[in-house]
């Protein structure tokens, strides 16, 4: 479910979703799904910001509002 959210996240969300079809020509040239490398020069954010974007992703998604 990780995976399938940051993904729904990353074609969802501005600006992740400008830079993905650069991130998936990098991953397929590396042959790899890894992201560390690609985080900075391509995403433009780290570890920790994309967590807390993911993290905000999911809440506003899937948590209830009642």
């Amino acid at each position: 479910w990780q995976a399938m959210t940051l993904l729904e996240m990353l074609l969802r969300s501005e600006p992740y979703n400008e830079r993905l079809p650069v991130l998936f020509k990098a991953l397929q040239d590396a042959r790899s799904t890894n992201l560390e490398p690609h985080l900075k020069s391509i995403l433009n954010t780290n570890w920790d910001d994309l967590t807390s974007d993911w993290q905000d992703f999911c809440r506003a998604q899937y948590i209830s509002k009642e």
